[in-house]
């Protein structure tokens, strides 16, 4: 299993609900002036499905494993929608009204949207209403590892996450792989490649060999 180090932004949709919080979730009863909601931006020890290898039209996946959260730089991230494509943040781990926490699972995000902002209080009713229920982020990998027989990456250490976001549609679902995955898949296929063409060598040169 080869282990790399990266340092490229990527995106990542989580399956997971954005939801309401609720008090057993951390919301707090009382009115300050707050929407609370709640949401799993990342599940850890999950195989999902990164996409295609568009040259074995092999499905690829990735794992994120328990302790890829650990050393992460979580100083400045935000909450926004469709990862601010024509969008404000409205929350930010920077003046508290967004937390990240570790979780046995995975980590959990807790958002606190200003009641007089307009923009919270719309992205608060569009996920109350079901328009908004699902999440993704966005990160930089530090570590990681592939194992070619399951054909899978597992990321072992995140750089920094720059923001939680709620989203409409998947950034990449059912989409072929990512550029960062397609750059290793052409380095694989070269060296297959490679080892082909050696082994044709080999071939033609023990023939040549037999017939003198």
């Amino acid at each position: 299993m080869e282990t790399k180090k990266r340092n490229e932004r990527e995106i990542r949709l989580c399956g997971l609900e954005l939801r309401e919080a609720s008090p057993e979730q951390g919301a707090d009863n009382k009115d300050d002036g707050y929407y609370e909601l709640i949401g799993k931006p990342i599940v850890f020890g999950k195989k999902t499905k990164l996409g295609r290898n568009p040259f074995t039209d092999e499905d690829v996946f990735e794992v994120m494993e328990p302790d890829c959260f650990d050393e992460a730089d979580i100083s400045d991230v935000v909450f926004n929608v469709n990862h601010g494509d024509g969008n404000h943040a409205t929350a930010r781990t920077r003046n508290g009204t967004l937390q990240l926490t570790k979780k046995s699972d995975g980590v959990e995000c807790l958002v606190k949207l200003d009641k007089a902002n307009p923009r919270c209080v719309q992205t608060y009713i569009d996920v109350k209403s079901g328009l908004l229920d699902r999440m993704s982020f966005a990160f930089t990998i530090k570590e990681e590892s592939y194992d070619k027989e399951e054909r899978c990456y597992h990321v072992r250490k995140i750089g920094k996450i720059y923001d939680v976001s709620a989203v409409e549609h998947p950034a990449y679902e059912n989409t072929s792989i990512s550029a960062r995955r397609l750059e290793s898949a052409v380095a694989e296929r070269s060296r297959a490649e490679a080892l082909r063409l050696d082994a044709e060598k080999e071939l033609l040169l023990r023939k040549i060999n037999r017939s003198l």
